[in-house]
């Protein structure tokens, strides 16, 4: 009874070194997949990363473009002001300056006053 006991250890022994060994060599693929995994996790945040730079870079873009459109329109009103102001000024010396074909008795008053 012994023996066959004994026996049956030792096949049970056999067959647990083999299930080792197998263990092992799952255990490896496991790794190599692993690997394989984190590749993909590594390639996955490089893409991701990739993706926001990129987003960010288009950001500052778009912020650079409205900053640069809303500089040009400040400078177009600012131009149109002046230019507004220069044909005032100019309609006001041409008045002033043949306002005396228009009205020639008031701008003697004010010479001769």
């Amino acid at each position: 009874m012994r023996i066959l006991v004994h026996n049956y250890d030792d096949d049970d022994d056999d067959d647990d070194d083999d299930d080792d060994d197998d263990d092992d060599d799952d255990d490896d693929d496991d790794d190599d997949d692993d690997d394989d995994d984190d590749m993909m996790m590594m390639m996955m945040m490089m893409m991701m990363m990739m993706m926001m730079m990129m987003m960010m870079m288009m950001m500052m873009m778009m912020m650079m473009m409205m900053m640069m459109m809303m500089m040009m329109m400040m400078m177009m009103m600012m131009m149109m002001m002046m230019m507004v102001l220069m044909m005032m000024t100019m309609v006001l010396v041409i008045l002033v300056r043949y306002s005396e074909h228009l009205q020639p008795k008031y701008l003697k008053t004010i010479i001769a006053n």
